[in-house]
């Protein structure tokens, strides 16, 4: 039996339908793909770079070896840029054949609206709030504080309500106070309290913001907030270290004068 013209046109646009759905998928799967390669790579690399500076930072005692090292890790920064400059043209190529451009990944939120408008916001490097976390919690633990900074502030500027955006927010303080950064650690405690009163970090940044108050010779403000550590969670471990800094803070007792002869 022969097919008519008309049945057979109609077969054929199907058949083409159904492969370009199935190249649509494929690229769509390709654009997933490469997005976990560039933030994998990314974070590996940034480690590795970590890793070798601290090393020749270590470990160099003469002029002329430090500056050849300085001129290695340069070399090696330059080709890392070049891989992910190369990853970032294949992703984007992806995007435009699939004709995902304008559109947000599928599964990842959108981003919260930037605090000021005149300035682009920073690329998201992980959709989901754990695992961002989970990478800046594992920087900030290697001593790479300027990284954990950035990330923990993505897991709040993104993912404020979020459960473990409490902890990103104690964690971003001491990141800031391990740089001897005080005044914005206070800033950052100050904003635990205020914005996650009822999360279990709120004892530990009251601590953390009379150490960092302290630090900056506000003695009043210090001893307030420790004081409020005693008084609100008596109990905790966070009261006993704020009764020590309390004392560690209190003038010394003046000596009675002496008698004249």
């Amino acid at each position: 039996m022969r097919l008519s013209p008309l049945l057979l046109g109609l077969a054929c646009l199907s058949g083409a339908g159904c492969a370009q759905q199935v190249s649509l998928k494929r690229m769509h799967l390709d654009n997933q793909e490469l997005s976990r390669k560039v933030v994998a790579l990314d974070s590996l690399l940034r480690a590795r770079e970590a890793e070798d500076e601290r090393r020749w930072i270590e470990e160099s005692t003469d002029g002329d070896e430090l500056k050849k090292q300085v001129q290695q890790v340069q070399a090696r920064l330059d080709d890392v840029a070049r891989r992910l400059a190369d990853l970032a043209k294949d992703l984007e190529a992806v995007r435009l054949s699939s004709g995902s451009k304008g559109r947000p990944a599928a599964g990842r939120p959108a981003a919260a609206a930037p605090a000021d408008a005149g300035k682009d916001p920073q690329p998201l490097l992980l959709a989901d709030p754990q695992e961002l976390y989970n990478l800046a919690f594992k920087d900030m633990e290697a001593g790479n504080y300027a990284l954990a900074i950035t990330e923990f502030s993505q897991v709040l500027d993104n993912f404020p309500q979020s459960e473990v955006a409490d902890n990103a927010c104690y964690w971003l303080g001491e990141c800031y106070y391990a740089q001897k950064d005080f005044p914005k650690a206070a800033e950052v405690f100050q904003r635990l309290v205020k914005d996650y009163s009822k999360g279990d970090k709120v004892p530990g940044a009251l601590l953390k913001l009379g150490y960092a108050l302290a630090e900056q010779k506000e003695q009043a403000k210090a001893a307030a907030s420790l004081r409020e550590v005693v008084e609100k969670y008596p109990d905790s471990s966070e009261a006993k270290l704020a009764k020590e800094k309390l004392k560690a803070l209190a003038p010394p007792a003046k000596k009675p004068a002496g008698k004249r002869r």
